[in-house]
């Protein structure tokens, strides 16, 4: 191999990128399976749209294979001009399967927390609706810029036709700015409701560690456009070798957005493994009525259209109240005898005890 080809370690890290996005989908609808089934379907948007994204994770990552065998990697003087014009044609190509295949998972992660949270609370409602809009408005308007970066649009790959061109590190930055501060959106959204759920802090700060572990493509997005800023010159003049360390980043990013979004969903995977061992792998829970978890300790039962077994980061970790029943002067469940029952818990319970359950809710006495 030529010193001066980058290509041969590029295409190993676009394979190894591709099979990571596939085990990632894999494992999060190996885990939703198994989870407890809710009152509707097993699967939700947030999860077909995690996978919605993966053709086009696969097929912008194969583009990049490709162009690997063409010449990316060389510099552009090396390469024949029959394959330089292959390239810049499948590269033009890529440019809207690679901003579709970054932003679905966004979109799926939003759904995501619609899912686990719900929408009652207007503040967080109105947040993920601009946010969705936000998303929208970003692939439209990278994905024009891409198609018309050339006027014509064959100047792109034919550079000897009269018009004219934008630079490509002007589209490379206009694609890599608006991602980042998206990213950095989606990772602060979830940030107030989860500080707002009744459980000890210990356990509140583990679950927003989690969800920050979850969505660290913002790692990813930073060191993007940090490398397009560093070559925006060379990108212009030697595209074919200057756009390699790039490269590394965009082949990243889908993948690593793919298995941000499905970590919630593994982490269940691996709860249930290290619980009840590998058998528990193989063998759904049984069936429980959904409920989403909402601020101050509120419950909410879930209509058909909102499963609630994404995991249970989302249940057994959200969900943290408790039936607690008094054993002094119940005005509705418990009698004032020297033996109380609570007719919600079933046992008798000595005066001035406290019955704590799995199930709760808070009755306090009069």
């Amino acid at each position: 191999m030529a010193v001066n080809d980058r290509g041969a370690n590029l295409l190993a890290y676009a394979i190894v990128m591709m099979i990571v996005a596939v085990v990632a989908i894999s494992l999060r609808f190996w885990s939703r399976s198994l989870a407890s089934p809710p009152r509707g379907p097993r699967f939700w948007w947030d999860d077909w749209t995690a996978l919605a994204s993966l053709p086009f994770t696969i097929t912008s990552n194969s583009i990049v294979c490709y162009m690997i065998s063409l010449g990316l990697g060389k510099h552009i003087a090396n390469i024949p001009p029959a394959n330089t014009t292959e390239q810049l044609k499948v590269l033009y190509a890529c440019y809207i399967l690679y901003d579709t295949s970054i932003s679905l998972p966004k979109t799926s992660v939003l759904l995501f927390y619609a899912r686990i949270f719900g929408t009652q609370a207007k503040p967080f409602k109105y947040a993920l609706y601009c946010t969705h809009f936000l998303v929208a408005g970003w692939l439209l308007s990278i994905s024009m810029l891409g198609v018309f970066l050339c006027d014509p649009v064959e100047k792109y790959w034919n550079q000897l036709l009269p018009g004219h061109c934008h630079p490509n590190s002007a589209l490379w930055l206009g694609t890599a700015i608006p991602s980042v501060g998206i990213d950095l959106i989606l990772l602060l959204l979830p940030l107030p409701m989860l500080w707002r759920l009744q459980m000890d802090r210990s356990r509140r700060i583990l679950i927003m560690t989690v969800f920050a572990f979850g969505y660290c493509v913002i790692v990813i997005s930073l060191g993007r456009l940090i490398t397009v800023v560093s070559t925006a010159a060379a990108l212009n003049e030697d595209l074919t070798y200057a756009s390699v360390p790039t490269f590394y980043w965009l082949c990243a990013e889908a993948p690593v957005s793919t298995l941000s979004i499905c970590l919630p969903s593994m982490f269940s995977l691996f709860q249930r493994l290290s619980r009840s061992g590998p058998s528990a792998l193989f063998t759904a829970s049984p069936e429980t009525s959904g409920r989403k978890v909402l601020p101050s300790g509120r419950k909410k039962e879930l209509g058909p259209t909102h499963p609630s077994s994404d995991t249970e980061l989302g249940q057994r970790s959200f969900e943290s109240s408790r039936h607690i029943c008094l054993g002094a002067m119940q005005a509705t469940n418990c009698s004032n005898a020297e033996t109380v029952s609570c007719a919600s818990l079933g046992d008798p319970v000595p005066a001035q005890a406290i019955h704590v359950r799995r199930e709760v809710q808070v009755k306090t006495a009069l």
